[in-house]
């Protein structure tokens, strides 16, 4: 997940209770606590109604052993009732300026693409790399923008996982809304 012009340096932090993976911890919402911290870009329409992106963090992992003879694991539950779709951006693949049609998470398998969102922000997001489409309502400037703009790069496609919930219950969440369960 790499901005623009302030492009965070990606980090890997590791204590003796959490390993986190992103920007230096300045960079972040950050709502970690013991175990695991995942770094994620939150795509958000604030008061005024115009879309921005806020670096965040995942948090309150549960450390949780899966039967007797298994190691361990880190396990977050993030909603029970969700909606998952394959998504695939060809090559050349652009998107002019428009909201995601409903809030959703948005895990890329393979490939990149990039975000550009009303106040100028511009991140790419990769494999393994999530980012969180939370720009619904969001209120057209005098330049004509409104929600975001996306673009699939690179000579591959990029593929992604969209996962929502069935109702709107994920509609106007704030940066770091996924921090604690």
């Amino acid at each position: 997940m790499h901005g623009g012009g302030n492009r965070p340096q990606l980090t890997t932090t590791r204590t003796k209770d959490k390993l986190s993976w992103g920007p230096p911890q300045q960079e972040t919402v950050n709502n970690s606590d013991q175990g695991i911290a995942l770094g994620y870009w939150h795509l958000w329409r604030d008061a005024d109604g115009i879309s921005r992106q806020t670096y965040c963090e995942l948090s309150g992992f549960e450390l949780i052993q899966l039967g007797p003879r298994n190691t361990p694991l880190f396990n977050r539950v993030i909603e029970n009732e969700l909606m998952a779709t394959a998504v695939v951006l060809p090559v050349g693949w652009k998107a002019s300026w428009h909201e995601n049609p409903a809030p959703k998470l948005i895990y890329v398998l393979k490939g990149r693409w990039a975000i550009t969102s009303m106040d100028g922000q511009r991140i790419e997001v990769g494999p393994g790399e999530f980012s969180f489409g939370g720009d619904q309502n969001c209120i057209t400037d005098a330049e004509g923008r409104c929600g975001h703009l996306s673009e699939q790069l690179g000579d591959e496609p990029c593929i992604q996982m969209a996962i929502q919930p069935r109702d709107e219950r994920w509609l106007n969440l704030q940066p770091g809304c996924f921090a604690q369960p």
